[in-house]
């Protein structure tokens, strides 16, 4: 009798949170090095988790991509209704555009140039335009929470809670560590610094995990409509899930 593994959205939850745990580890081992002109510069290069078109980057544009899939996929979901549908189609390309920003790093070329559009628009004067774009993205997240909260309240009670718990840990990390570490302590983008490189690393794992436990969410919604298992055999007699 054949036997197999089960895999699971935990299974896939687990595998991401381990893949988060090796990029950091890597990271911390050689992230500080970005700078050198050495073989341990260009490890550091390669893991670093603020550098860009590396290793990281890459695992971060897979995994925003597989957000954009996950609710491009709800969004052809006949049960729902159909402004339920156009709701998640929109999260799907909000997410796909995300992903195209960070493999591109439109946000890194961005930063300190909407300084202008800002002042403009509010008719207020920034003192440091290298925290306009955090500004600037602080204003998209709270439009986001506006135009979505109504349809995040209407989900099932613990698909909410993982979305919500999600958007805070990646709130947390790509907006108020940041806006943080350039306005309220004002430090230089300089991994070499241990209180930047600190707080940059704690910054990009909360980016990571919000989105895999946002992904876990996506998952599990799905299944509550189509039953979907992936099952990989094995050599033994008994069946095992993970």
């Amino acid at each position: 009798m054949s036997s197999f593994i089960q895999i699971t959205p935990r299974t896939i939850l687990k595998l991401n949170f381990l893949l988060i745990f090796l990029l950091t580890i890597g990271h911390l081992l050689f992230g500080q090095s970005v700078y050198e002109d050495t073989l341990r510069g260009e490890w550091g290069r390669f893991f670093s988790l603020d550098w860009e078109e590396n290793l990281p980057t890459f695992f971060s544009v897979i995994s925003l991509l597989f957000s954009s899939l996950l609710a491009i996929l709800l969004s052809l979901i006949r049960e729902l209704k159909r402004s339920d549908r156009l709701t998640w189609g929109s999260i799907g390309f909000l997410f796909l555009a995300l992903a195209v920003d960070e493999w591109e790093g439109i946000h890194e070329r961005l930063d300190g140039q909407v300084e202008g559009v800002i002042e403009s628009i509010f008719r207020i004067k920034i003192d440091n335009p290298n925290g306009s774009y955090e500004f600037m993205l602080l204003l998209i997240a709270v439009i986001l929470v506006i135009l979505y909260s109504r349809f995040i309240f209407g989900l099932p009670k613990d698909i909410k809670n993982l979305i919500i718990t999600a958007f805070a840990i990646i709130l947390l990390g790509s907006i108020v560590l940041e806006f943080i570490t350039i306005d309220i302590i004002n430090i230089s983008s300089n991994p070499t610094n241990l209180v930047y490189f600190s707080l940059a690393t704690i910054e990009e794992i909360l980016e990571l995990t919000g989105i895999a436990i946002f992904n876990y969410a996506l998952i599990k919604h799905i299944l509550s409509y189509r039953q979907l298992v992936v099952k990989l055999p094995l050599s033994q007699d008994n069946e095992s899930s993970i």
